[in-house]
Protein backbone atom coordinates (compact mmCIF):
# COMPACT_ATOMS: atom_id res chain seq x y z
CA UNK A 1 0.00 0.00 0.00
CA UNK A 2 1.47 3.14 -0.97
CA UNK A 3 1.62 5.95 1.89
CA UNK A 4 -0.13 9.47 1.59
CA UNK A 5 1.68 12.40 0.55
CA UNK A 6 2.33 13.83 3.88
CA UNK A 7 3.35 10.57 5.26
CA UNK A 8 6.34 10.50 2.47
CA UNK A 9 7.36 13.99 3.08
CA UNK A 10 7.61 13.45 6.79
CA UNK A 11 9.73 10.36 5.59
CA UNK A 12 12.17 12.98 3.75
CA UNK A 13 12.24 15.31 6.49
CA UNK A 14 13.58 12.93 8.61
CA UNK A 15 15.69 11.46 5.99
CA UNK A 16 16.88 15.15 5.49
CA UNK A 17 17.69 15.80 8.86
CA UNK A 18 20.07 12.59 8.91
CA UNK A 19 21.74 13.65 5.52
CA UNK A 20 22.53 16.96 7.03
CA UNK A 21 24.10 15.44 9.92
CA UNK A 22 25.96 12.79 8.40
CA UNK A 23 26.95 15.07 5.92
CA UNK A 24 25.43 12.25 3.02
CA UNK A 25 23.01 13.57 0.54
CA UNK A 26 22.52 10.47 -0.82
CA UNK A 27 20.13 9.72 2.74
CA UNK A 28 17.68 11.98 1.34
CA UNK A 29 18.04 11.42 -2.32
CA UNK A 30 18.01 7.50 -2.81
CA UNK A 31 14.69 7.47 -0.66
CA UNK A 32 12.96 10.11 -2.99
CA UNK A 33 14.06 7.55 -5.88
CA UNK A 34 12.16 4.88 -4.42
CA UNK A 35 9.22 6.79 -3.91
CA UNK A 36 9.50 8.56 -8.25
CA UNK A 37 6.69 6.46 -9.37
CA UNK A 38 3.99 7.42 -6.55
CA UNK A 39 5.30 10.99 -6.43
CA UNK A 40 4.72 11.29 -10.26
CA UNK A 41 1.04 10.67 -10.50
CA UNK A 42 0.82 13.39 -8.02
CA UNK A 43 -1.01 16.69 -9.22
CA UNK A 44 2.07 19.65 -8.96
CA UNK A 45 0.12 21.79 -6.66
CA UNK A 46 0.34 19.29 -4.33
CA UNK A 47 3.55 17.89 -4.75
CA UNK A 48 5.70 21.10 -5.06
CA UNK A 49 4.66 23.01 -2.05
CA UNK A 50 6.06 19.92 -0.25
CA UNK A 51 9.32 20.01 -1.87
CA UNK A 52 9.55 23.41 -1.20
CA UNK A 53 8.69 23.13 2.47
CA UNK A 54 11.47 20.52 2.79
CA UNK A 55 14.11 22.51 0.31
CA UNK A 56 13.21 25.79 2.69
CA UNK A 57 14.00 23.70 5.64
CA UNK A 58 17.14 22.39 4.60
CA UNK A 59 18.23 24.90 2.49
CA UNK A 60 21.96 23.76 2.50
CA UNK A 61 21.40 20.60 1.99
CA UNK A 62 22.15 18.58 -1.63
CA UNK A 63 19.39 17.33 -3.29
CA UNK A 64 21.47 16.54 -6.48
CA UNK A 65 21.20 18.17 -9.56
CA UNK A 66 18.46 18.10 -10.85
CA UNK A 67 17.74 15.14 -8.35
CA UNK A 68 14.93 13.56 -8.00
CA UNK A 69 12.78 16.88 -7.17
CA UNK A 70 13.71 18.77 -10.13
CA UNK A 71 13.19 15.94 -12.61
CA UNK A 72 9.63 15.84 -11.50
CA UNK A 73 9.13 19.66 -10.99
CA UNK A 74 11.04 20.11 -14.88
CA UNK A 75 8.07 17.80 -16.45
CA UNK A 76 5.68 20.17 -16.00
CA UNK A 77 5.75 24.28 -18.37
CA UNK A 78 7.60 26.41 -16.41
CA UNK A 79 4.86 28.59 -16.05
CA UNK A 80 3.13 25.99 -13.73
CA UNK A 81 6.18 26.71 -11.12
CA UNK A 82 8.32 29.47 -11.59
CA UNK A 83 5.93 31.88 -9.42
CA UNK A 84 5.94 28.82 -6.09
CA UNK A 85 9.83 28.46 -6.91
CA UNK A 86 9.88 32.65 -6.73
CA UNK A 87 8.26 32.52 -3.61
CA UNK A 88 10.35 30.15 -2.04
CA UNK A 89 13.76 32.38 -3.04
CA UNK A 90 11.74 35.13 -1.13
CA UNK A 91 10.84 32.85 1.78
CA UNK A 92 14.31 31.21 2.20
CA UNK A 93 16.77 31.69 -0.27
CA UNK A 94 18.50 28.75 -1.39
CA UNK A 95 20.88 27.64 -4.27
CA UNK A 96 18.68 24.46 -4.61
CA UNK A 97 15.33 26.12 -5.72
CA UNK A 98 17.55 28.55 -7.86
CA UNK A 99 19.36 25.58 -9.69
Amino acid sequence: MSASLPDLFAHFHACAAEALQQDNKWLVIDPVYDHMEQLAVQPLEQLLPQILQLIETYPTLDYGGPGPFGSLIEEHPLTAYTPALLASLQRQPSVQVMG
